[in-house]
C-alpha cells in the first residue's frame, strides 16, 4: 500500500531523514503524518511565510535545490496547479517518496530530477522563475563539492563562486542557511550568538555575487504562534546601500534581535528573498 511505501520511503535512516512535515493533502488523504518537533525545527512557520510573501501561481517554474521529503514543493504544487514544479533531490528514496505521491495524486506539474546542485549539477540544471534554497549551502564542502572548500575558513569564496553560477538560473531565490559548516557545531561559519553577522555574512556573500535583497524575514512568536515577520522596506533599502563592510554595523543599528528565539538554533536562521535580475 502507498501508505506503506511511504513510510518506508520518509524512514531511511540517512543523514536528513525524518526532517520535513508530510503534506497537508497527503496527511488528509492518506491519513498518514509522520511527528515534528515544530518547536525546535519544523515547515510551517517557513511555509506560511511563503504563502504570503511570493506568488507561486500564474504558470511559474518553480525549481527546489535540496527537496528532501518535498514537503514545500509538493504543497506548492497542490494549491497552485497551473504551474510547474521541479524537486532536485540527490536522495534516492527521498526522491522516491516524493515521486510516490506526485505519481498517486496525479500531479502533472511535478518533476522530480535526482541531481544534486553542486557546482557542477548547477549547469545541469534547468532555469526557473523562482528557486527555493533551504538550509543546502553551509553543506557544500562536507555532503558536497568536497574537493572545492579546504576548511571553514576558505568557505565565503566558495559561496560567492556558487551564487555567482546560480544567478543565471533563476530570477527570484527564496534562501536560508545554517551557520555551522556541515551542521558541526564545532566549525561555526558564524557563532550561534551573533545573529548580526550570520545577516551580514549572507547579504555580503549574495552582494559579491551580484543579487538584490527583496526581503529579509525573522523569526519570533506572535500569541504564541511560531512565525516569520519581514523586515520594513525602508531597513531593507538601508541595508542594500550599506557600503561593503559596513554591513553589520549597520544590521546592529537597524534590526531589533530581542524576539530571536534562545531555543532553536534552527530558528535562528533568518529567510531571505534575492533577486537576480532586479528591473
Amino acid at each position: 500500500m502507498l501508505k506503506e511505501r511511504l513510510t518506508e520511503l520518509y524512514n531511511d535512516g540517512s543523514k536528513h531523514s525524518r526532517y520535513q512535515n508530510i503534506p497537508d493533502f497527503v496527511k488528509k488523504e492518506l491519513e498518514y503524518t509522520e511527528t515534528i518537533d515544530e518547536n525546535w525545527r519544523g515547515d510551517t512557520a517557513r511555509f506560511n511565510y511563503l504563502k504570503a510573501h511570493t506568488l507561486f501561481g500564474q504558470g511559474k517554474s518553480i525549481g527546489e535545490i535540496g527537496a528532501n521529503t518535498g514537503f514545500f514543493i509538493l504543497s506548492l504544487a497542490h494549491e497552485n496547479p497551473d504551474s510547474a514544479f521541479y524537486a532536485y533531490e540527490i536522495n534516492p528514496t527521498h526522491a522516491g517518496f516524493i515521486a510516490e505521491i506526485a505519481d498517486s495524486f496525479q500531479m502533472k506539474n511535478v518533476t522530480v530530477n535526482p541531481l544534486g546542485i553542486d557546482m557542477d549539477g548547477i549547469q545541469k540544471m534547468a532555469v526557473h522563475d523562482i528557486l527555493l534554497n533551504y538550509n543546502v549551502l553551509h553543506h557544500a564542502g562536507v555532503d558536497f563539492d568536497t574537493n572545492r572548500i579546504e576548511s571553514v575558513e576558505k568557505y565565503e569564496t566558495y559561496a560567492v563562486e556558487y551564487l555567482t553560477k546560480l544567478r543565471a538560473k533563476t530570477h527570484q531565490m527564496i534562501f536560508q542557511m545554517g551557520y555551522n559548516w556541515g551542521g558541526n557545531k564545532l566549525k561555526p561559519i558564524v557563532p550561534l550568538q551573533d545573529d548580526a553577522e550570520k545577516m551580514a555574512f549572507t547579504l555580503r556573500i549574495f552582494k559579491k555575487a551580484g543579487w538584490k535583497v527583496q526581503d529579509i524575514a525573522l523569526h519570533t512568536r506572535v500569541n504564541k504562534v511560531l512565525k516569520y515577520q519581514a523586515l520594513s522596506q525602508e531597513v531593507l533599502q538601508q541595508l542594500s546601500q550599506a557600503p561593503a563592510g559596513t554591513e553589520k554595523e549597520k544590521i546592529e543599528k537597524l534590526v531589533d534581535f530581542k524576539e530571536m528565539p534562545e531555543f532553536s538554533e534552527f530558528y535562528r536562521r533568518p529567510i531571505f528573498t534575492f533577486c537576480s535580475n532586479c528591473e
